[in-house]
């Protein structure tokens, strides 16, 4: 079984913007605005870039297909802890 190359998503938030942007989990990104990601740090460095209310294009790969679909998430403010 080889797993593809990106970051594999454990699972994601039922209202947060990954689920609403159409992530699931079980997916593995593989781009963050048309740039390859191989870690999570990679994607964090990509989000942080950017603010609440701004969209983010991901590219993912889905198993069991595992063929590259593009979605867009509009990010959130964070909560306060």
């Amino acid at each position: 079984y080889n797993v593809p190359a990106g970051v594999y998503v454990g699972g994601v938030f039922p209202e947060g913007p990954a689920a609403k942007g159409g992530i699931a989990p079980g997916d593995f990104i593989t781009a963050v605005e048309g740039q390859k990601v191989w870690s999570y740090a990679q994607i964090m460095r990509f989000l942080n870039r950017k603010g609440p209310g701004q969209p983010v294009k991901l590219e993912v790969i889905r198993p069991p297909r595992f063929e590259p679909l593009n979605f867009e998430i509009t990010l959130a403010e964070l909560p306060d802890i």
